[in-house]
Formats: C-alpha cells, structure tokens, sequence
C-alpha cells in the first residue's frame, strides 16, 4: 500500500516535465532556428503574408461583384479562396512571432474591379506560382526549417489548386457544387462533394473544415 502514493508521485512529476517541455516546444522563439536563417525565415514568411492579405481583399472585392451580377456560385468560390489565403496568412504570421519577428499586414491596398468573368482571369492570373518562392522552400528545407519549409509548401499548392478552380470556373468546363469546405490549418480548398474525412494535405478532421 505504501507504494501507490509514491508511483502517484512519479507520475505525477512525469506529466509535470512533459507539459513543461511541450510548453518550452511551442512558445520557444527561436524555433532552434540559427540567426541568419531565422531573418530569412522571417523575411520570407513576411512576404506571403502581404500577398495573401492583398489577395483575400481583392477576392472578396471579386464576391461582392459576383453577388451583384446574380452569379452565386462563383461568389462562394472566391470566398472559399479568399478564407483559405487569410488562413495561411495567420499561420505565416504565427510562425514570424514564434521566430522573434513582427507582422503588419499592410494598410493600403489597390482592389481592381471588372466583370465576375475578367475578375475569374484576373484572379487565375494572380495565383501563378513564383519561382523564388519554390527557391525559398529550398532554401529552407536545406537549412533544416521544415516550418518555414512548410508554410511555404501550402501557400504554392493552394495556389496551383486555386487557379485549376478558377480557370474552371472561367471557361465553364467544371460541374456545378453545392459549396467548398477550406481547412483551417492550412488552407486545403476542395469541393463539398468531395469532402475526405481528413485533410489530404494536414490531417486536419474534416468536420472541423469551414463550409462556404
């Protein structure tokens, strides 16, 4: 009997030491990031941040046209693209304040405004993946950041699938939806009808994902 107390006590203090390292793990600032990659890290994350800011904005700006010439589902889709950049936006900016860095989304934007079908290629046009960004996603898996790395990897995979969407919805050669669901770790867009039971691309539970 005199040994359930102390095996009570070991437990007890085992919890204590790993609820401490997890804490010590995720509010640790330098990530175990050397300094200069750290710099980069940040420069890097802060630059699509500013993107996906200015690209939600201006989907949104592309809905509310949609809304007024009377085209829903295409209003439901930018709105799925412009929730799903604003959600890497908050996880790149996460990141930077884990790094010891700040973010500012910036407070002038210029929205372009056309009809819904100018605004689809408009926004097609945008999502074009940038090649310093697949160099930057080098760079960093090289230095061993695999956050960074990432974070980076999930703002050009939603890209590609943003345009293949819009590009669809464009030239009217994609099935009509009921709606999308938009992870809210990642930002993974798909269509209601082809809901997974997990994200494919963060495992986030599909229940959890954002209905437009």
């Amino acid at each position: 009997m005199k040994t359930r107390p102390l095996l009570l006590l070991v437990l007890l203090a085992g919890v204590i030491i790993l609820v401490g390292w997890l804490y010590t793990a995720v509010m640790r600032p330098a990530m175990a990031v050397p300094t200069e990659q750290r710099a980069q890290m940040v420069e890097d994350l802060n630059a699509c941040c500013r993107l996906k800011h200015g690209r939600a904005a201006q989907l949104d700006h592309y809905a509310r046209i949609a809304d007024k010439e009377q085209s829903p589902q295409t209003a439901r889709l930018f709105r799925a693209i412009a929730h799903a950049e604003r959600v890497q936006e908050r996880h790149c900016a996460e990141l930077i304040r884990r790094a010891g860095g700040s973010y500012h989304p910036p407070h002038r934007l210029i929205i372009l405004r056309n009809s819904t079908p100018g605004n689809l290629a408009a926004a097609a046009k945008a999502m074009a993946v940038d090649s310093a960004t697949i160099k930057r996603i080098a760079y960093h898996l090289h230095g061993g950041n695999r956050l960074a790395a990432r974070a980076l990897v999930w703002a050009v995979s939603g890209e590609i699938g943003h345009r293949k969407r819009l590009e669809e919805a464009l030239y009217h050669c994609d099935h009509p939806t009921r709606g999308y669901r938009v992870c809210p770790t990642c930002g993974w867009v798909c269509e209601v009808e082809h809901l997974h039971p997990y994200c494919p691309q963060c495992l986030t539970e599909g229940q959890m994902m954002v209905s437009f």
